[in-house]
């Protein structure tokens, strides 16, 4: 001010649309002498009616026209604080042309008029008729030319038929050609519009031509910028957006609302005895730089990390404009916690990367409702929908009905409140085929922290549960297969035990001197008893380990079936009499068709094995075995009337070690390991072998071997295959001979 005259003014603040009406760039904090060097001499009167109005506080609307700039301008001034002002303004230069047209020729007017891009009405003053509308008034009103023309100005505006009457008169006989109305539009909806009328002369007829502005928007500013210190106060402390405001001088922060506490971990009264510098995490001396750039409006949105009472750190988005309060310029703060979207912007940068190069990942984007929005085509690829017919849908197609309600409840909880969601969902493909996928989904959040789309990062992990499924599969078996062996661990050291106390026993009574023959024979027998169930276990245990390191060889030969099934037959003809069970025989081919190639020895203790527990499991009735010969194979059985055995452990009993709960009569129970020797006996003859049964009803345990006759063209073959064989004589006693002095 000089003189009490206004010679100059700075651009505080100035929003987006200055720029497009006035050209003028990177105006904010510097004077209007710097930007429009003239202005105090091409346009004085504006410098003097906004001085006036800072200094009076009394608002005023008035035209300009600025040299500097060939524009028209409608300005409106008014003042929230003294030695301050703020300017409302609309480019009018196109009505000023529009005017300075009609006043050339009214066919000059008719063609502003029809190709104006302003909305503009001709109407008779005395009817309130619409004798004319152009183009963008159909556009703006939503009706054609043809119907408008056929309306009265009062079926738009908001006011009375009087009204109406009375405002024509002021346009036609008044100064007054500025009106502010509401007009009604074909929609429903209505508008805020501001009206220059004028006269014209149109045809010898006197009519009015009026621009229409749509001021809507303008006014809500206007509305909004007016609004008291009070209002600016209980917004801030009410809002949920953490907010601070700060002396841009030393960092203090002079205000918090309960928010901001909320999120620091600090009450409002500790924030307000502390300075942002011990929040932010950058140096002091760049945290004041950036509060510069805030307070002199050269950056209003900054990233930053700041800390909180837990000592926790979290990303933060801030908006920082300048305000005066009670006289002083502070900076009114607002925060918006980034942390995990800059996780999964970070995350997401990575795929960027990584997707397009190596990963044959899936990549959904839906909008804030779950509409599909965009996938790629590795989408396609796994799931079969085409781009085409999954947009607009949701990503519940995909849903299998196998995942828990709770996962998805959990996803929506997450990804609605801004953080990331990841797991696994069991999906359908177009096709009906299941599938897994590891999901990794983020919110995209605007500026004002508004949910805008979520993104989803997805890999086919069907094959890989597939492989973990059957490794944990495996790695149960192998445990399994550990307890089992503990369990037959502990058993065979119970059977070495049990039979070697009783040779020790037997052996100390037989050193009594007045024992019987008969009571020393008894004693004998038992002492042999016992040395032949420890040499069977042993065997047993060296057999099944030489089949276990694939040290255990076939020795093939002629082997006669018949007869071997008739000496496997006596060795169990007594205990079976003895036992009250009858054993029944039956050969099916003649002895001279009974003849194969196979390991005889194998053979007959498979057969031997399957006798002793069907013996060993059977209280009465009776034993079958036998074989027949069906097609290029003969089928062995071994059939028993005992208890029979549980459906849940048939397919365990032929595993090694195990020793089921099969219930028996009572008699010695076994090591574990025929079955299991018997089954790998009958594969390595190339055979196999299973077990019917039913308990109450018995047991069938059958296996198969090639019928290799020694006419057989394969005869040969088998030979040749044999890696080690021996001269077989029946009835031939070998002595083997150890080095151990005992033995």
């Amino acid at each position: 001010m000089e003189n009490g005259r206004a010679v100059d003014f700075i651009y505080e603040k100035v929003n987006s649309r200055f720029e497009i009406l006035t050209g003028l760039k990177n105006v904010e904090g510097k004077r209007v002498s710097e930007v429009i060097s003239d202005i105090h001499k091409i346009n004085p009167e504006l410098l003097e009616i906004y001085g006036r109005v800072a200094t009076t506080s009394q608002p005023e609307r008035f035209e300009c026209y600025v040299n500097a700039l060939n524009i028209w301008f409608d300005i409106s001034v008014f003042s929230i604080k003294k030695g301050h002002f703020i300017a409302v303004f609309e480019n009018i230069t196109e009505h000023k042309q529009i005017d300075t047209a009609r006043k050339k020729s009214e066919q000059q007017f008719l063609t502003y008029f029809e190709d104006h891009a302003a909305v503009m009405l001709l109407l008779d003053p005395d009817t309130g008729h619409i004798i004319n509308a152009n183009q963008s008034a159909a556009i703006f009103y939503g009706w054609s030319t043809e119907t408008l023309k056929e309306m009265c100005i009062g079926q738009i505006t908001n006011v009375s038929a009087e009204m109406v009457k009375v405002n024509m008169e002021k346009a036609t006989s008044s100064p007054q050609n500025r009106f502010m109305f509401r007009h009604k539009r074909a929609d429903g909806s209505d508008r805020e519009v501001e009206v220059f009328s004028n006269k014209i002369v149109f045809e010898g007829k006197d009519l009015l031509y009026a621009i229409v502005y749509d001021c809507t928007e303008r006014n809500l500013v206007e509305k909004a910028l007016t609004q008291s210190e009070k209002q600016f106060k209980e917004l801030f402390e009410g809002h949920t957006a953490i907010k601070l405001v700060i002396d841009p001088d030393t960092g203090t922060i002079i205000d918090a609302n309960p928010a901001a506490a909320a999120f620091y971990g600090w009450p409002v009264e500790i924030l307000r005895k502390m300075r942002i510098q011990d929040i932010n995490t950058l140096a002091p001396e760049t945290v004041m730089a950036e509060m510069e750039k805030a307070r002199t409006a050269l950056n209003n949105h900054f990233i930053f990390r700041h800390r909180r009472a837990d000592g926790s750190l979290c990303d933060v988005e801030v908006y920082s404009n300048k305000i005066e309060i009670a006289g002083k310029s502070l900076l009114y703060s607002i925060i918006h916690d980034v942390t995990d979207r800059k996780l999964a912007e970070n995350y997401l940068q990575k795929l960027n990367i990584v997707i397009p190069q190596q990963s044959p990942a899936i990549v959904v984007v839906t909008d804030c409702a779950g509409h599909i929005e965009y996938v790629n085509p590795i989408f396609t690829q796994i799931t079969g929908y085409s781009a085409d017919e999954i947009q607009g849908n949701n990503p519940r197609i995909l849903q299998s009905g196998l995942t828990k309600k709770s996962v998805y409840e959990d996803l929506w909880n997450t990804i609605l409140s801004g953080n990331i969601w990841r797991g696994e969902l069991q999906n359908r493909k177009k096709n009906g085929e299941l599938y897994w996928e590891l999901t990794v989904i983020a919110a995209i959040i605007d500026h004002a922290g508004e949910i805008t789309n979520f993104v989803a990062v997805k890999v086919d992990i069907t094959e890989e549960k597939k492989k973990l499924t059957d490794l944990i599969s495996v790695k149960n078996e192998a445990l399994q297969r550990d307890q089992i062996k503990t369990k037959f661990l502990a058993n065979v050291c119970h059977d070495l035990r049990n039979p070697m106390n009783g040779i020790l026993g037997f052996s100390n009574l037989l050193k009594e001197p007045l024992l019987s023959e008969e009571t020393q024979a008894e004693y004998i027998g038992l002492i042999q008893k016992s040395g032949e169930h420890i040499l069977n276990l042993i065997n047993e245990l060296i057999e099944i380990s030489r089949i276990e390191t694939g040290k255990s060889i076939l020795q093939i030969h002629e082997t006669h079936v018949n007869n071997l099934l008739h000496e496997v037959e006596g060795l169990f003809t007594f205990d079976a009499k003895k036992n009250g069970v009858k054993l029944t025989l039956a050969t099916g081919l003649p002895d001279s068709e009974s003849i194969i190639q196979t390991d005889c020895l194998k053979l007959k203790q498979i057969l031997i094995n399957l006798l002793q527990n069907a013996l060993k499991f059977t209280d009465q009735g009776g034993i079958d075995f036998g074989y027949t010969k069906v097609n290029g194979s003969l089928t062995f059985y071994v059939s028993d009337s005992g208890n029979g055995i549980p459906l849940d452990i048939q397919g365990k009993i032929f595993d090694r070690f195990y020793q089921g709960d099969r219930p028996s009569s009572g008699k010695e129970k076994g090591s574990g390991l025929g079955l299991s020797i018997s089954k790998a006996y009958v594969e390595m003859l190339g055979g196999s072998i299973r077990v019917e049964s039913a308990i109450g009803k018995g047991s069938t345990f059958i296996f198969t071997l090639p019928y290799n006759h020694p006419d057989s063209p394969t005869n040969e073959q088998h030979s040749s295959e044999t890696q080690e064989s021996v001269l077989f004589i029946p009835g031939l006693t070998i002595l083997i001979a150890e080095d151990d002095g005992i033995t």
